[in-house]
């Protein structure tokens, strides 16, 4: 399956926050897919990530998940 740009570098900042594993679970994408993603921006940079057609998740569906885990995050405080 292939993914664009846009949902990978949203993908990565998602694990940045969250971990990789909790990230891959939410998105339903394979953890080390993700892994791999982390890897390759380490080593070769962002611009690495060539575009394409996606056929998983728009970006937008993306920034809902994130939206989600925050509301998710400040309940889990709020309630601590």
């Amino acid at each position: 399956m292939q993914y664009d740009k846009s949902f990978k570098m949203e993908a990565l900042e998602l694990s940045d926050e969250i971990g990789v594993r909790k990230a891959a679970e939410q998105l339903g994408i394979p953890y080390y897919t993700l892994a791999d993603w982390r890897y390759i921006r380490k080593h070769q940079g962002d611009s690495s990530f060539v575009g394409s057609i996606s056929k998983f998740l728009p970006a937008s569906a993306l920034s809902a998940v994130k939206r989600e885990m925050t509301v998710m995050a400040e309940i889990e405080v709020s309630i601590a």
